[in-house]
């Protein structure tokens, strides 16, 4: 196994690229609403707000990794930290109807028009 892990200088620890954060997200159309999917892994469904202002959505959510043993990190690639998603609508929601379900680290929201 050691050959296949990544070499980097004794004491150094390979990360990801520090951009910012944005989850995944697929929205499609029905005749009568939308459903939003967002890849939130590493998220709690406590730690999720969903919100509707001014024909815009917006998610928010904090992600963190545990670190379960005093293990030595050598690459950290996955997303962490805190983010904030606004996607913008054109047309009139019933935001007061809005059905959020999280499972398996996927945000469904069935937006009805």
């Amino acid at each position: 196994f050691r050959t296949l892990a990544p070499t980097a200088p004794e004491g150094q620890i390979i990360k990801a690229s520090t951009r910012t954060w944005v989850p995944a997200v697929d929205i499609t159309e029905t005749s009568t609403g939308f459903v939003l999917r967002a890849d939130l892994p590493g998220a709690t469904a406590e730690g999720i707000k969903v919100t509707f202002e001014n024909k815009v959505l917006t998610i928010e959510a904090q992600t963190e990794v545990q670190n379960e043993t005093e293990a030595r990190v050598i690459v950290a690639e996955r997303a962490l930290g805190s983010f904030r998603r606004r996607i913008p609508f054109r047309v009139d929601i019933a935001s007061d109807k809005i059905d959020a379900r999280y499972v398996n680290g996927v945000l469904t929201l069935n937006i009805p028009k």
